[in-house]
């Protein structure tokens, strides 16, 4: 099995308890108290490995030889006092007052130098070609154990992303499912809604105006359920199911759209709502971009019903080729793993009653699929969406 190149050598915030013990057997090897193997990580230096420490990481600006990760031979400096290359460092003339200083590299089949094992003693000592001989051994050894540790890490990433791929079959389903169990009594309250709005006229002057106004609402939303259910429906299994029509549609009229299906929740929960919206229409399927819409004021809502103060601000700006819709809650800018994982299928930090982490995916997923994007500024100070969409 190839390692994925982009994978992590270093694991945050765990403990390798083999190097721990291949740094024990080189301390008892070669009888020296102190033995680090260090692994080089995004051009920072952790201590994996260790003996005789009872500190955690090995600080880059302490490490006694930078030399050992560009030589892919064994250092040896039998007495390090005076030396050039370790002047100033603070191991030497302070702290541990090291004396005795050998490195292995340790070498990646490619060339790359990912590290090296140390070893360390307070007192001056020689090292002899049959102990670079087992050195070198070891070195190979801790690489064997590092690879290892990536090939694991790359089979839980593999296996997690199996996972997901049975996760979103299994909700395509459903949603054919429930596609198909919502449009058929759909069409019954369509129907009724549309009979409503026929004979609205003959009703007595007083309800006439009411009852047409809330049957064609009800016709309305009628519509949008059904065409909601088929693009979900075709997001989730890429089918060639008939596509919405492109039409031009104002900022304006997107973001009401959006808001006649969640106002209600917002109006509920005593949310301020701030708008500024440019007046320049798009070319664009409105059903689908309301419904990105809908999915991040149905965010923000969940996000900020429980804080106080709680708003929420949707502008829209035209810039060069695009209509920029910006949509801010009062919630602090997300931190953490959200940061990577907030596009994933099936992410979500909120309690699992409070949803599937879907939203955010499919919204960015049909962001791209009309030539747009859909992303957050981790620079704000509070939550930010950024859905970017072509003008024509």
């Amino acid at each position: 099995m190839r390692i994925e190149s982009s994978l992590s050598l270093h694991e945050p915030g765990t403990a390798d308890q083999a190097l721990n013990g291949l740094a024990r057997l080189a301390a008892s090897l070669f009888s020296v108290p102190y033995v680090g193997i260090v692994v080089l990580d995004k051009d920072k230096l952790y201590l994996d490995g260790k003996h005789g420490f009872d500190f955690g990481n090995l600080p880059a600006n302490t490490t006694l030889c930078p030399e050992m990760l560009q030589d892919p031979e064994i250092l040896v400096y039998p007495d390090i006092a005076g030396d050039e290359h370790f002047e100033g460092n603070p191991n030497v003339i302070g702290g541990l007052k090291f004396r005795f200083y050998c490195s292995a590299p340790i070498i990646y089949p490619n060339g790359r130098i990912v590290g090296g094992i140390c070893l360390m003693d307070r007192e001056p000592r020689e090292f002899d070609d049959g102990k670079k001989v087992l050195l070198r051994a070891l070195a190979d050894q801790a690489r064997a154990l590092i690879e290892m540790r990536q090939l694991n890490a790359q089979l839980i990433e593999q296996h997690r992303k199996l996972s997901t791929v049975d996760k979103m079959f299994a909700v395509g389903e459903l949603a054919a499912s429930v596609a198909h169990e919502i449009n058929s009594p759909l069409l019954v309250i369509a129907a009724q809604a549309q009979m409503l709005v026929d004979e609205a006229d003959e009703l007595p002057k007083e309800f006439k105006s009411s009852v047409k106004k809330s049957a064609e609402m009800v016709l309305k939303m009628s519509e949008r359920i059904g065409l909601i259910t088929r693009s979900l429906r075709q997001q989730l299994f890429d089918g060639d199911q008939q596509q919405e029509k492109i039409e031009f549609r104002t900022p304006v009229e997107l973001v009401e759209n959006a808001l006649e299906i969640c106002g209600e929740r917002i109006r509920s929960h005593r949310i301020e709502m701030t708008l500024d919206l440019d007046g320049t229409a798009i070319n664009c399927r409105p059903t689908l971009v309301s419904q990105i819409l809908v999915n991040l004021l149905s965010n923000s809502i969940e996000a900020i019903e429980n804080i106080e103060p709680k708003w929420i601000k949707v502008s829209a700006k035209k810039a060069t080729d695009q209509m920029v819709f910006t949509v801010v809650d009062s919630g602090p800018t997300p931190t953490g793993e959200f940061r990577a994982r907030w596009m994933e299928p099936f992410y979500t930090t909120k309690p699992k009653d409070k949803g599937l982490g879907l939203g955010l995916n499919l919204s960015k997923r049909l962001a791209e699929s009309s030539g747009g994007s859909l992303n957050v500024d981790f620079d704000a100070v509070n939550t930010t969406f950024i859905l970017a969409l072509p003008l024509k």
